[in-house]
């Protein structure tokens, strides 16, 4: 999954997990 910026980056780390 590419990478986003933040703050989203966390939430979409979550949904990758």
């Amino acid at each position: 999954m590419r990478i986003f910026h933040p703050p989203y980056t966390s939430f979409l780390q979550i949904i990758n997990s």
